[in-house]
C-alpha cells in the first residue's frame, strides 16, 4: 500500500499543469485570469485518474475521480452560486489591453488592476449566466444590449450568446470596449471626469460597469446613488477598483 501512495505521488509531482507556468500560454503576468489555477490540467487529472482508478482495483474501493459531483460543470445546470453553467471546462486565455490603455494614457497592469476588481465583484466565469433572470453572460456578467452595443463599436456581428459564452479571448476584447465606450461618453459629457486624475477615472469607470457612464455622470453631478436590482451601491465597485489600484504602488 505503502509503495502504490508513492507511486501515486510521484504521478502527481512530475506531471505538471500547464497554468503553473504562464510562459506556456503566453502571459507575462501570473495569475492574470480566473480560470488559471482553478482547476488541475488535463494532463494531471488523466495521470492521476489512471493512478487512482488503479488504486481503487486493487483495494475493491470505489474512488471518485476529479471533477465528478456538482462542481459547476455541464450538467449541474444551477451551481451552488446561482449561476447557470454551460460548456466545458476552459484554458486560461491571456489578453493583452490595447484600445483603452492607449486611449486613457494607463499602463496594461492598471487596466488589469480595474478589470480583476470588476470580475471579483461580479463573480462569474467565463461560461456562466448570470444577474437578473440569468440574463447577463460571462466573466463580467454583459447583457444582450451591451453585447449588441459593443459588437457595433468593434465593428463586429454581435455573438450569440453560446459564442460568448465560449470564447473568453471575446469577452476580455468586449469588455475592454465596452469600458473604453463608457470612457469615451464621460470625456464628451461630464468636465468633472475629464479633469480627474487617472485613478479616479478608473474608480468612476467601475461605477460605471455598474450603472451605465449615465448613471455614474449623473452620480459626480449630484451625488444621488441609485442601487441595481439586488440593491449593490454602484460605490462598491469603486472602491473594489481603488483596492486593486493601491496594491500596485
Amino acid at each position: 500500500m505503502d509503495m502504490l501512495r508513492s507511486i501515486a505521488a510521484l504521478f502527481s509531482r512530475t506531471v505538471a499543469s500547464p497554468a503553473a507556468n504562464d510562459n506556456a500560454f503566453g502571459c507575462n503576468h501570473r495569475a492574470r485570469y480566473e480560470t488559471a489555477g482553478t482547476r488541475p490540467s488535463r494532463r494531471k487529472v488523466v495521470a492521476g485518474a489512471v493512478v487512482f482508478t488503479g488504486l481503487g482495483v486493487l483495494i475493491g474501493t470505489h474512488i471518485p475521480l476529479p471533477g465528478h459531483g456538482n462542481d459547476n460543470r455541464p450538467g449541474s445546470q444551477v451551481p451552488p452560486n446561482g449561476l447557470r453553467t454551460f460548456g466545458g471546462p476552459q484554458k486560461p486565455v491571456c489578453y493583452t489591453p490595447k484600445l483603452i490603455t492607449r486611449e486613457m494614457g494607463i499602463s496594461a497592469d492598471e487596466f488589469l488592476a480595474f478589470r480583476e476588481a470588476v470580475a471579483g465583484i461580479e463573480h462569474a466565469r467565463y461560461r456562466e449566466m448570470g444577474g437578473a433572470g440569468h440574463h447577463y453572460a460571462g466573466r463580467y456578467q454583459m447583457g444582450s444590449r451591451e453585447l449588441r452595443d459593443t459588437a457595433r463599436a468593434l465593428g463586429l456581428p454581435t455573438p450569440s450568446t453560446a459564442k460568448f459564452l465560449g470564447d473568453p479571448n471575446m469577452q476580455e476584447l468586449f469588455f475592454e470596449r465596452y469600458t473604453l465606450g463608457h470612457h469615451e461618453y464621460l470625456m464628451k459629457h461630464n468636465a468633472r471626469y475629464a479633469g480627474a486624475p487617472v485613478n479616479e477615472k478608473l474608480e468612476i469607470l467601475g461605477r460605471a460597469h455598474n450603472e451605465g457612464a449615465a448613471g455614474a455622470s449623473a452620480w459626480l453631478n449630484t451625488g444621488a446613488i441609485h442601487l441595481d436590482g439586488f440593491g449593490t451601491d454602484p460605490g462598491v465597485y469603486a472602491k473594489a477598483v481603488r483596492r486593486r489600484l493601491a496594491r500596485l504602488q
